[in-house]
């Protein structure tokens, strides 16, 4: 009986001890996440998670894909309601008889389409299994304002005097060719350029951590809504937030753009990379430099005031010169004619 109960206990060892090797592997199992810029404006990003490293012997690997399935339902909904509620200001959807989310989201893109996102999460819901590694999430956006609707719905305001939707300077800035949430942008001169600098935080939802944008339910425990993802994670695997590794890869087709990271290229254009190390609130750096034209300006009148400058000096050293050469030959003249009499 005693051998038996030792013989359970090792077994129970055993499987704790798997269990913790699988979360400790996924800690150490980096979180990257892809955003393309293509030159025709559109934007796409992908986000992949590897969970080759969770025990497939218990739900592990199950668990994870909820709470990614979970999460990127979320962005689904927030991203069409968020898009309707502003745009109601511009459409009265009752006098143009449109009552269902669908019709509303399929008029509003139908007339800005500049706006239309689209996501799709791998493997499907339907078609899971524990043989798969790894989870994939991949984004299509329109255009940057898609992406910014998507990820940082806070960005847009209602212009009543244009009856139209426009960026809130006063939230959110950013460069037009850099469709990563911003920080904030500011400009640096020096003598003959300017460089204007986007701070990013890649990672973060409407300018904040990744939270949860509705209440949710796992296996149990439930978790409401603004919880931190990151907080969610942690507890229902048991894991740290400090071993975690996040990178991020920004793929874009100007070489304009420079940044503080790792650069490289590919067909698609200048790579960008940075590890963010457990730091899920990173902020990386960007840059387009353009002329300091006021410096030209200033530079090209002094250029002009000194050719100027010299050109008359030059023109009046050969008028004297002339003026002397003149009275010099004047005064031979008249000698001339002065030793003839």
């Amino acid at each position: 009986m005693r051998q038996e109960k030792i013989g359970v206990n090792k077994k129970l060892f055993l499987s704790i001890f798997i269990i913790l090797i699988s979360f400790f592997m996924l800690a150490c199992s980096p979180i990257k996440l892809t955003t393309t810029q293509h030159s025709s404006g559109q934007v796409t990003m992908t986000i992949e998670v590897d969970i080759s490293s969770l025990n497939v012997l218990d739900r592990s690997r199950r668990k994870a894909y909820d709470i990614a399935s979970h999460y990127f339902t979320q962005l689904n909904n927030a991203y069409i309601s968020n898009l309707i509620e502003i745009f109601s200001n511009i459409y009265d959807f009752k006098t143009l008889n449109i009552q269902t989310e669908e019709g509303k989201y399929a008029y509003i893109i139908q007339n800005h389409s500049q706006f239309l996102a689209g996501a799709e999460i791998s493997p499907s819901a339907e078609s899971f299994s524990i043989d798969f590694t790894t989870i994939k999430i991949d984004f299509s956006f329109m255009s940057i304002y898609a992406y910014l609707m998507y990820f940082y719905p806070d960005a847009f305001i209602y212009n009543e005097s244009t009856n139209s939707i426009a960026i809130n300077s006063e939230e959110y800035a950013s460069l037009i060719d850099i469709p990563i949430s911003s920080i904030s942008v500011e400009e640096v001169e020096h003598l003959f350029t300017i460089d204007n600098i986007q701070k990013c935080s890649p990672f973060s939802y409407n300018g904040k951590e990744p939270y949860l944008l509705e209440s949710v339910v796992i296996e149990g425990t439930r978790y409401e809504k603004g919880t931190n993802v990151v907080e969610v994670i942690c507890q229902e695997f048991n894991l740290n937030s400090e071993e975690a590794e996040y990178l991020y890869t920004f793929i874009t087709p100007y070489s304009r753009v420079h940044s503080d990271g790792t650069i490289s290229s590919n067909n698609e254009g200048k790579v960008h990379t940075w590890n963010l190390g457990n730091n899920i609130n990173g902020v990386i750096s960007l840059w387009r430099t353009t002329a300091n034209y006021v410096s030209y300006y200033v530079l090209g009148a002094v250029i002009g005031i000194i050719v100027l400058g010299v050109g008359s000096l030059l023109i009046f050293i050969n008028y004297k010169k002339k003026k002397k050469d003149n009275m010099d030959l004047l005064k031979k003249v008249d000698e001339l004619m002065n030793n003839g009499r």
